[in-house]
């Protein structure tokens, strides 16, 4: 079930003012003082059975009667059966049109009325998007599904579907129905309305009612009066900023049905109570605009939303959502050499990568590995094995931590003994090592280069910047045994062919084998 004005649940808070009530009232027992003879004679045998049941009762009663209201203020949508009938079972893109054909629809100040401005908009769209179903919503009739022809590629003839009305229809009803559509099938990526948005067909439509779709709204004005164009939101996403950079990126969209063009129109952005964003916009009439800004990432989920100044659709002048931050990465580090001095511990450069602010917000903890048990990592979403094998008992732990969604990134090291991992780790990877390649007394010593370049995975694509890769020589190196099995994947190799950094999934969770040392 979804509503459409969920902000009405806040409410449900009163249902503690019956159970308070209940609480206050309840029955208690009297003391009364008499002589013991007296007693016979006033003794009555009674329970409080029957008396807590009437008060049970009783709260439920007010609890159910309270709660109704409040469910009702925020306008459940119900799912039915009968919906599935139009949303079909095909893999391609439905579109939801919702089409005001009321008495208004028929005004035509010159040979064009509204209505066959709308029919004429409507077939040029649908020429240009092609879409594989047609969910026609008439505001006034039965809600229709038009199938494309496999045989001729042509939309069948939905202007059949809908007739102009001399009836007044109920926009809200209507709004809630597509809204409901929308909700049920993640197919539709976009809805058209076509309307002349007059104020009274959209007097009832809360402010809310884009709130929490991830839909595109194409909103055609039907109406030539200048009086009654319209310029909405349709649209917000966010991101992250491309140049890696830890900002959180928003596009807000707006389409322009003012009919003319816009110059310095305004649009507001609040979180919370604050005003910290106004912007101006301009674009040419019809024109789909996209402004793009960042935010810091830092404080706490708040609610925000877009405003546009009002004019004759309300619902679409403000584009509500939540500013949510992304919440710090725990991440734990286990140092298995923590060196004579802390910059020559194993985690030192790793410790100071992650907590560069330009990594976002990170909590590192660094940890021995006599400290590495189910508590260090209850509150953590990351781990580090930084050139230690950790023993049986722990294995079991991290097992079920990765499994459970979370990640585990191992590095290699002098304190790596080549069979205690075979026994313990490359079962995660299907992959042993057979040998270690260090220092330049070994038969294998030549120098190997790092090989960038053509990177597509997000753990190595930022390596694609790298100009000078003949810096980046590598001579302690493990090198794994041939395998055939697809259980892990090489990320990033040399220019010798040896893998440097292979990845794993493992139930829920993802790990990574770095094959030299931090």
């Amino acid at each position: 079930m979804h509503f459409l004005a969920g902000g009405n649940l806040a409410w449900l808070s009163l249902l503690a003012v019956p159970i308070l009530i209940h609480l206050i009232n309840r029955r208690r027992a009297v003391t009364h003082r008499f002589a013991a003879v007296e007693f016979l004679f006033r003794n009555k045998v009674t329970t409080a059975r029957r008396f807590r049941l009437k008060s049970l009762l009783l709260l439920l009663l007010r609890l159910l009667m309270l709660a109704s209201l409040v469910l009702g203020g925020a306008l459940p949508l119900f799912y039915s059966g009968a919906d599935r009938q139009f949303m079909g079972n095909r893999g391609g893109e439905p579109l939801a049109v919702l089409f005001d054909n009321s008495a208004s629809m028929a005004y035509h100040p010159d040979s064009l009325s509204a209505f066959s401005a709308g029919e004429a908009f409507l077939e040029r769209y649908l020429e240009q998007e092609q879409p594989d179903r047609l969910i026609l919503i008439p505001l006034i009739g039965e809600i229709k599904a038009v199938e494309r022809d496999p045989a001729s590629g042509l939309l069948g003839e939905w202007r059949k579907e809908i007739h102009l009305t001399f009836a007044h229809g109920d926009m809200l009803t209507r709004l809630r129905e597509l809204k409901r559509l929308l909700l049920q099938d993640n197919r539709i990526t976009r809805a058209v309305i076509v309307s002349d948005f007059t104020k009274s067909a959209f007097s009832g439509v809360p402010d809310s009612f884009f709130q929490g779709m991830n839909i595109r709204f194409i909103l055609c004005q039907a109406n030539p009066s200048e009086g009654a164009r319209n310029v909405g939101l349709t649209g917000l996403m966010q991101s992250r900023r491309s140049d890696n950079r830890y900002d959180l990126r928003f596009d807000a969209e707006v389409l322009n049905g003012a009919g003319r063009s816009l110059d310095r129109y305004p649009l507001s952005l609040f979180l919370g109570e604050k005003n910290p964003l106004n912007f101006f916009l301009s674009g040419q009439s019809g024109e789909r605009i996209i402004k793009s800004f960042t935010l810091d990432p830092e404080g706490r989920p708040l609610p925000a939303f877009f405003r546009l100044p009002q004019d004759s659709l309300r619902c679409d002048d403000r584009f509500y959502f939540v500013y949510a931050p992304p919440a710090p990465l725990r991440c734990l580090l286990v140092d298995g050499d923590p060196g004579a001095h802390y910059t020559r511990a194993e985690s030192y450069f790793l410790e100071r990568v992650l907590t560069d602010p330009s990594m976002g917000p990170q909590e590192v903890r660094i940890i021995t590995p006599l400290q590495l048990d189910d508590q260090a990592l209850s509150d953590r979403k990351l781990l580090f094995l930084c050139n230690l094998v950790p023993s049986v008992s722990q294995m079991k732990t991290i097992e079920k931590f990765v499994r459970s969604g979370n990640g585990l990134f191992i590095s290699l090291g002098d304190h790596i003994s080549i069979e205690d991992f075979n026994t313990r780790l490359s079962s995660f990877f299907g992959r042993s090592l057979r040998d270690r390649k260090r220092g330049f007394g070994h038969e294998q010593a030549d120098p190997a280069i790092l090989s960038v370049g053509g990177l597509d995975h997000p753990a190595t694509r930022l390596l694609n910047r790298i100009t000078d890769p003949q810096d980046y020589l590598f001579t302690d190196l493990f090198l794994l045994e041939p395998s055939p099995n697809n259980q892990s994947k090489t990320l990033l190799s040399l220019s010798s062919g040896e893998p440097l950094l292979l990845s794993a999934k493992i139930g829920k969770g993802q790990a990574f084998l770095y094959l030299s040392t931090m």
